[in-house]
C-alpha cells in the first residue's frame, strides 16, 4: 500500500483519509544555523526581469550597499528606547547615493 500513487488507491466516496508525511519540524531548517546557503534575491515586488539592464542595477547597487554597511562606523548619540524601531528614509539621498 505504501507504493500506490494516489490515484490508483480504491477509495470509497464516503471515506475521508489524511496525507501523512515528515514531521513539520523535520522539514524546517533555519536559515541562521546555516552558512552554506547561497544569497537569495527577493525579486518578488521588483518591475523588471532578471537578467535586464535594469536587474544588473538593482543587483550592482545592493553590493554597493553591502559593501558600504560593512565599511560604516555606527556611532550612538542615545541609546535605542527598548521596543521601539527606528527606520531612516534617505529620501533625497543625503546620506547615501550611488548614482556618483
Amino acid at each position: 500500500m505504501d507504493e500506490l500513487k494516489l490515484n490508483e488507491v480504491k477509495l470509497n466516496k464516503k471515506r475521508e483519509f489524511i496525507l501523512m508525511g515528515t514531521v513539520e519540524k523535520k522539514i524546517f531548517v533555519d536559515p541562521r544555523e546555516k552558512d552554506d546557503l547561497p544569497e537569495v534575491i527577493d525579486d518578488f515586488d521588483l518591475d523588471f526581469v532578471a537578467g535586464s539592464e535594469e536587474w544588473v542595477k538593482h543587483i550592482v547597487h545592493g553590493n554597493l550597499l553591502k559593501d558600504f554597511t560593512k565599511k560604516t562606523d555606527i556611532y550612538f548619540m542615545h541609546q535605542p528606547r527598548e521596543g521601539k524601531p527606528l527606520l531612516v528614509l534617505d529620501l533625497d539621498h543625503t546620506l547615501l547615493d550611488f548614482s556618483v
